[in-house]
C-alpha cells in the first residue's frame, strides 16, 4: 500500500472541501479580489485615504467591525488595479481568473512540467484558495517563474527588471533580496535593475508629497498588532512561532526579525553548498521566500512549484511524499490548532515543520557539486579557480 499516495490525495480532497464549504458558508468568493477592485476605485477618486483606512472597507464590504479585511498591499498595487475597477464586478473577477489560468499554466509550461501534471496541481491548496479568494498568487507566481528563468540563463538585468513587480507585493521577494544581496558582488546589476524598474512603479503613488506611502506605513503598524491575534496558516516561521504565544500583542515584529535571520543563514549555507549552481539557488530562494517572508499565506505557496520542478528535473523524486507534506499539513493543521487550544490554551503549527521536511527532502535529492545552472558555466568555474 502507498502511503504517500493515499496522504497526498486525502490530504487534497479534505482541503479542497473544507474552503469550498467554507466559501459556501461564509460568502467570501472573491473577497479578496474585491478588495483590490475597490482600493483601485479609491485610488481612480484621488482618495488614498480611503485606501488605507480599514473602516472604509469594512462599511464597502459590509463586513464586521473587527474584520482583517481591508487593503494592506503598496500603494503601486492599488494604483494598478485601476482598469479592472472601472469594468463591473463579475466581469472584473471573470477577467481576473482567467488571466490566472493563463499565468498558472504558462508558468507550468516555462518550468518545463508536462501536461500531465497541470491538473494535479490545479487542485493543489495554493491555487485552490487563490480561485476561492481572488487572490493574487498566480500572476506573483509567474513573475517569480519568470525572473528564475532568466537568473538561469544569466540575464542578469532582464531578472532584474522584471523582479522590479515585487514591489507590489514585497514579502514574495525576501528569498530574492537575501539571495542576491549575501551574492551582491555578482547580482549588483540585478539589483539596481530591480531598484530602477520599482521605482518606476513607485513614481505614479508619489503625489501629495508621498501622503500614500505615509497612510500605507500606518496601516502596517496597526496590522502588526492585529495579526497578533490571528492565525493566517501560513508555512512561515513568524506565523508558528506565533502559535506558540497567541494574543501577545508586541511579539510579532521580533518573530519577523527572528525569521530574516533565520532566512540569511538558510541562504548562506545554500550558497556554501552549491554555490555556482544558479539554478538551485534560485529554487532555494523560493523555499526561504515561503519560510522566512512576514506575510505570506496558503495562496502564495505556489511559489514551491519552482523549487519542486528544478529537482524533479534532476533526480527521482517522490512527488507524493511531497504533496503528502504540503497539502496534509495546510488540511489538518486547523483542526490541530482547536485541539491545541481548547486543551491548553496554545500549540503549534504543522505548516512550517511540513515546509522544513519539504526542504529536507528536496536538498537531499541534489548532490553536492551538481551541474550549474547557468549557461555561464565554463567563466564561473574560472573565477572560482582563480
Amino acid at each position: 500500500m502507498d502511503w504517500s499516495r493515499i496522504g497526498a490525495v486525502t490530504g487534497v480532497l479534505v482541503f479542497a472541501a473544507g474552503i469550498a464549504l467554507w466559501v459556501a458558508t461564509e460568502g467570501v468568493f472573491g473577497i479578496d479580489f474585491e478588495v483590490f477592485r475597490q482600493a483601485g476605485e479609491l485610488v481612480g477618486a484621488d482618495d488614498w485615504a480611503g485606501v488605507y483606512d480599514p473602516d472604509v472597507f469594512r462599511a464597502r464590504l459590509g463586513v464586521g467591525n473587527d474584520s482583517l479585511t481591508y487593503f494592506i498591499s503598496p500603494p503601486p498595487f492599488a494604483w494598478a488595479m485601476q482598469p479592472l475597477a472601472a469594468l463591473p464586478a463579475p466581469l472584473a473577477l471573470g477577467l481576473w481568473h482567467l488571466f490566472g489560468v493563463v499565468a498558472f499554466v504558462a508558468s507550468a509550461r516555462t518550468l518545463g512540467l508536462p501536461d500531465r501534471w497541470l491538473l494535479p496541481l490545479a487542485v493543489m491548496p495554493a491555487v485552490v484558495y487563490n480561485f476561492a479568494l481572488g487572490q493574487s498568487g498566480l500572476f506573483f507566481l509567474a513573475a517569480a517563474v519568470g525572473v528564475h528563468r532568466l537568473v538561469v540563463s544569466d540575464r542578469r538585468v532582464l531578472a532584474g527588471l522584471l523582479a522590479g513587480v515585487f514591489i507590489l507585493k514585497p514579502p514574495l521577494a525576501i528569498g530574492l533580496a537575501l539571495w542576491w544581496l549575501v551574492d551582491l558582488r555578482r547580482w549588483w546589476p540585478t539589483v539596481v535593475a530591480a531598484g530602477a524598474s520599482a521605482a518606476m512603479l513607485v513614481v505614479p503613488t508619489l503625489g501629495d508629497r508621498g501622503e500614500s506611502w505615509e497612510l500605507y506605513w500606518q496601516v502596517l503598524q496597526g496590522r502588526v498588532d492585529d495579526e497578533a491575534t490571528w492565525n493566517v496558516n501560513s508555512m512561515s516561521l513568524a506565523e508558528f512561532l506565533k502559535l506558540l504565544a497567541p494574543n501577545v500583542t508586541g511579539l510579532t515584529a521580533v518573530f519577523w526579525i527572528v525569521a530574516l535571520v533565520v532566512g540569511g543563514a538558510a541562504t548562506i549555507a545554500a550558497g556554501r553548498r552549491w554555490p555556482l549552481d544558479v539554478e538551485i539557488r534560485s529554487a532555494a530562494a523560493m523555499l526561504i521566500t515561503v519560510g522566512v517572508s512576514p506575510h505570506l499565506s496558503i495562496y502564495d505557496t505556489g511559489l514551491l512549484i519552482i523549487p519542486v520542478a528544478v529537482v524533479a528535473a534532476r533526480a527521482s523524486l517522490r512527488l507524493e511524499r511531497i504533496v503528502a507534506l504540503y497539502a496534509g499539513s495546510l488540511a489538518f493543521a486547523p483542526l490541530l490548532y482547536k485541539w491545541q487550544y481548547d486543551v491548553i490554551g496554545r500549540g503549534s503549527g504543522l505548516e512550517f515543520p511540513a515546509l522544513v521536511a519539504i526542504a529536507v527532502i528536496l536538498a537531499r535529492s541534489v548532490p553536492v557539486g551538481a551541474d550549474l545552472g547557468s549557461v555561464d558555466r565554463e567563466r564561473d568555474h574560472l573565477i572560482v579557480g582563480r
